[in-house]
């Protein structure tokens, strides 16, 4: 880092080491007596009277504006608006600018950012807020509030049937804050796998183990070339590379690898028979304890 010091003749010098004066220096009678002649110097120095042009006195600006009217009246002598005034616009004649509000003023219920979210409700249903609910009168329900806890405001949500239904806003908020990470990307709630398919990249059955010296056979681990239909629960499918579903939803892929009949190629061969037994094991103990814990 680098500073710009001033010296007291004026002059600008440049240092990467200083050090301010402390209170202690400034209790130095040697020290206080060398920032007051400092502060002198200084002030004599950057005086506006050093600066003065003896030949400009008496010069005003005034005097430089008349002589450019003159000047364009000289040149444009039928321009009204530089002889009687006539067409010189008043101030009544522009628009002054709109004055931007400070946002301490700004009502919350100005800008309403839930109108035309879409949440994903706790029975799995999408639906999307369409309108601030209001009562007899035509008055909005609820008032907003900077805390969602607090927010009363209610709103009108149209499902996917086409069927409304009225929620508060702390409500939609819960929803949209459960489908978001702490990064803002939005998080798919998983319903079932649809369909799979596989590239030319997917290792074969034939070639799916690797063989020992004394001839033992071991499963290839591969999930390369594969790729899996999901759909999610507000609707929408997507194609999930196999590696990525394994690791978020491995029971569901291995009892849907069972099911169609592909648990033996390589790239489920290796995991899904222990997949599967983990989840016996899970349910058995968990049958064991209900039953300890009941009779």
């Amino acid at each position: 880092m680098c500073y710009w010091i001033a010296l007291d003749n004026g002059h600008i010098i440049a240092e990467s080491t200083v050090q301010h004066v402390t209170r202690d220096d400034m209790n130095d009678p040697d020290i206080k007596a060398r920032i007051e002649t400092f502060d002198r110097r200084m002030q004599e120095r950057v005086d506006d009277t050093n600066f003065d042009n003896p030949e400009l006195v008496n010069f005003h600006l005034g005097d430089e504006i008349n002589l450019l009217d003159e000047r364009i009246r000289d040149r444009w002598p039928h321009d009204t608006a530089y002889g009687d005034g006539s067409n010189t616009p008043s101030d009544s004649d522009y628009d002054e600018p709109r004055e931007r509000p400070e946002e301490d003023d700004i009502e919350l219920d100005t800008y309403d950012k839930l109108i035309g979210s879409q949440i994903l409700l706790d029975d799995g249903l999408k639906a999307t807020v369409t309108r601030r609910m209001t009562n007899l009168d035509g008055s909005p329900i609820g008032r907003a509030h900077a805390n969602p806890l607090l927010d009363t405001r209610q709103y009108e949500v149209q499902l996917e049937d086409g069927t409304t239904d009225a929620y508060f806003a702390n409500i939609i908020a819960e929803n949209l804050f459960n489908q978001c990470d702490s990064e803002g990307r939005e998080l798919l709630s998983f319903k079932e796998i649809c369909d799979h398919r596989k590239n030319n990249r997917a290792i074969s059955i034939e070639n799916g183990y690797t063989i020992s010296k004394n001839g033992n056979k071991t499963p290839k681990r591969t999930t390369v070339g594969w790729d899996i239909l999901v759909e999610w629960r507000d609707g929408s499918t997507d194609w999930v590379a196999l590696k990525d579903l394994k690791d978020t939803n491995p029971i569901e892929l291995a009892e849907y690898a069972v099911a169609n009949k592909i648990s033996e190629e390589p790239a489920f061969k290796w995991w899904v028979p222990f997949c599967l037994q983990k989840r016996n094991r899970i349910i058995n103990k968990a049958k064991s304890k209900y039953w300890r814990t009941t009779h």
